[in-house]
């Protein structure tokens, strides 16, 4: 379960604190605007985004954000549509952008 830091508010999933502090302790966070918070994941707390790495995604319109240098690489992929990963067996033309998705459909030509 994630704790509210300022009321006795709980919640099994993250974003629904995420979205309650934001509508009702804002002034709690140091007067830090919701653009400059984020949640970290590890402890469902609220912390600014100026103490982390943060990586934004470049893109006009896209909101993501993370602390995970591999995350917004493999995200921006999204954008672009690259897909670095390719199947290794022949006559297959399968490519993504993961490479545990890779194995995964990997291994479907092993099973068969």
């Amino acid at each position: 379960r994630f704790k509210c830091d300022y009321c006795t508010y709980k919640s099994i999933k993250r974003t629904k604190l995420q979205h309650h502090i934001h509508k009702n302790h804002l002034n709690h966070l140091s007067a830090l605007s919701v653009e400059e918070t984020t949640i970290d994941k590890r402890f469902g707390q609220y912390v600014s985004k100026k103490n982390l790495n943060w990586f934004e995604c470049k893109y006009p319109k896209c909101k993501y954000g993370t602390i995970r240098s591999d995350a917004i690489v493999r995200h921006m992929r999204t954008h672009t549509g690259e897909k670095p990963y390719k199947c290794r067996f022949e006559n297959c033309d399968y490519k993504t952008i993961q490479s545990s998705t890779l194995k995964k459909h990997e291994s479907k030509h092993t099973t068969r």
